[in-house]
């Protein structure tokens, strides 16, 4: 191979990069890819940590129970399977966060008129039902009141610097602050530099 070249190995193909006189810079790039072997132990481990017959001991004639693989049939829609899969793409994705310290820092700074930016290497998921929102982003979950859900919406798809005076919702001006607080230690929202 000469400088510039691109060498593609099939998945799953051992390799070495090795140089002759001189020194050379090896870049590899690797793609993870979802396996349906992925997505039926993803399927099996949600349905046996939620229906006890998956727990249950096989039979001595290896007959499975009635309704067993319908049960996991069902848990093997497109619509699940992808939701599996985007669910543990945003848990497994870790932070990328240079300035973490000068933003503990700036929290003391922190009023209703400081400029705030979503963190654009973040990517959350926001799931609410009646008591509780849970907002997952670089393998953490954060487990909110589900009243405050229009301020998470609203940071999640605010591409624009904004205010703790710009957030929609109930909250008082204090309770703004205290979300903000926290949201600029957990690394989704920051503080804009002057």
């Amino acid at each position: 191979m000469r400088a510039g070249d691109t060498l593609y190995l099939p998945r799953g193909w051992l390799h070495q990069a090795m140089t002759s006189d001189a020194a050379s810079l090896h870049l590899t790039v690797g793609i993870n890819v979802a396996t349906w072997r992925d997505a039926v132990r993803a399927a099996v481990d949600e349905a046996a940590g939620e229906d006890v017959a998956f727990r249950r001991g096989v039979r001595e004639d290896g007959a499975a129970p009635d309704g067993l693989f319908e049960a996991l049939a069902a848990r093997l829609s497109p619509e699940a399977v992808a939701r599996r899969q985007r669910r543990s793409f945003v848990e497994g994705r870790r932070p990328i966060r240079a300035d973490a310290f000068d933003q503990l820092r700036a929290l003391d700074e922190l009023d209703l008129e400081t400029e705030l930016e979503r963190r654009d290497t973040v990517i959350a998921d926001l799931e609410v039902d009646d008591g509780e929102a849970r907002l997952s982003f670089e393998g953490r979950t954060l487990h909110l009141p589900a009243r405050i859900a229009a301020e998470l919406e609203y940071l999640l798809r605010v591409d624009e610097p904004f205010t703790a005076a710009d957030l929609p919702g109930r909250l008082d001006d204090e309770g703004r602050l205290v979300l903000l607080r926290r949201l600029v230690r957990e690394g989704l929202v920051r503080i804009r530099a002057d």
